[in-house]
């Protein structure tokens, strides 16, 4: 599905400080009953993150921003982003937690930089809207995703307000 499916992501244009983005939008509203009524269907819900404005035009959006969105929407506990590094270094160091604050100065030090900001500011929207964890780990095999939710897992970085 996408963001468009059922409204599940409605945006509108995208612009900071004045400058347009064209064809990128910004997340206003969440329909989450696409992706829970899948979850309870048995069926296990991917979501490309294009979707529409008011008016049914389309727009990209961050698919970061949009998986924050979704598990804000959704009322998750848990976010996990899998990625290909695992997890947030500070220095040689991957950092096992990280609290908003500790992640905010990593940022403003240079120590966390590039694609990861993007990924810290969404989980950081996520946490704001009551997910209580988000995960940045890289994928380890079949039992990855459960070992993170029962907390059984410990590599990664896990961050909490």
């Amino acid at each position: 599905m996408s963001g468009k499916t059922d409204n599940l992501l409605t945006v509108e244009p995208l612009s900071r400080k004045g400058q347009d983005f064209g064809y990128v939008g910004r997340i206003m509203r969440v329909n989450p009953k696409p992706i829970l009524d899948s979850l309870r269907n048995g069926q296990v819900p991917v979501v490309s993150p294009i979707s529409a404005d008011e008016q049914g035009m389309s727009y990209n959006v961050n698919a970061d921003s949009a998986a924050a969105a979704l598990a804000v929407g959704s009322q998750c506990s848990d976010l996990v982003y899998f990625t290909d590094v695992p997890g947030v270094r500070a220095g040689e160091d991957i950092q096992s937690s990280l609290s908003i604050q500790e992640a905010e100065a990593l940022i403003a030090s240079g120590t966390i930089k590039a694609g990861m900001v993007a990924k810290m500011e969404s989980a950081f929207e996520a946490l704001k809207g009551k997910v209580e964890r988000v995960h940045i780990t890289r994928w380890e095999g079949q039992h990855t995703l459960r070992s993170i939710i029962e907390r059984q897992w410990t590599t990664g970085t896990t961050i909490q307000l």
